[in-house]
């Protein structure tokens, strides 16, 4: 029996964002134990129960931290050697090491991790072109809404929180790609679990740049137009599923 469920779609503003845009795993289904990468039409089953609720940023998903995650399938879109970003919104309310938001970790060596975003107590640590780490020190604040991206460009790290950058540091490459499936909320073992709210999760091809951070940043909603009502029939396992989704052009 398959579930019928109806995304917000908001306007348009301004330039578009879906240029390379790998994974966007937004959570509007609100329910289930399914949710849908919007841009690669492939469905992300949770492990444990997930706890959907509706927030400030529209709708999330309460990871326990208790075998709480989601897995998408491998594909062409999600592997990539020449640049990377990473956007996330969260909350955590506790100051735990190794909470993982996103990963594509193989083995914990200098190429097995194409990408990965941690956050290590009130740390942000963001890997790619294997375990080569960046951190930012202590920065996140606890009980609120962190706003963070991460990017590289083939040559240069950057972690931007809530808008602004926090730091760098070079890097060379390319990405080791991998088989692995894309993990939301652990590592792909599913250890490390992430413990608190996610509200979005989106991965790029490409480093996007400083004005298309704030943009996200100031206006959650700027990737997409309300072109037409759009409503997704969803199966009860992962398999290709029809409808589409209308990033701005």
């Amino acid at each position: 029996m398959s579930q019928l469920v109806k995304p917000v779609a908001p306007r348009l503003r301004g330039i578009p964002l879906n240029v390379g845009l790998a994974l966007d795993c937004a959570f509007y289904e609100g329910g289930g134990s399914l949710t849908r990468d919007l841009v690669n039409r492939s469905v992300g089953v949770f492990a444990g129960n997930p706890l959907w609720s509706t927030d400030f940023y529209g709708r999330g998903v309460d990871f326990s931290g208790s075998g709480m995650n989601v897995q998408f399938p491998d594909t062409a879109q999600v592997s990539f050697v020449n640049g990377v970003s990473i956007s996330t919104r969260f909350k955590t309310s506790n100051n735990n090491p190794n909470k993982v938001i996103v990963s594509k970790r193989l083995a914990f060596n200098s190429t097995g991790i194409p990408f990965e975003l941690v956050i290590d107590q009130q740390q942000v640590s963001f890997r790619c072109v294997g375990n080569s780490t960046l951190n930012t020190g202590n920065i996140i604040s606890f009980g609120n809404w962190n706003h963070v991206v991460c990017t590289w460009d083939g040559t240069t790290k950057i972690i931007y929180v809530n808008g602004v950058q926090v730091t760098s540091a070079t890097q060379s490459g390319p990405i080791t790609d991998n088989s692995i499936a894309v993990t939301v909320g652990a590592l792909p073992s599913g250890s490390e679990e992430f413990q608190g709210h996610l509200n979005d999760v989106k991965v790029w091809n490409r480093a996007i740049s400083l004005q298309e951070v704030l943009r996200i940043w100031n206006d959650p909603f700027v990737m997409y137009t309300k072109k037409q009502e759009d409503y997704y029939d969803l199966p009860t396992a992962p398999s290709p599923v029809s409808g589409s989704f209308f990033f701005n052009s």
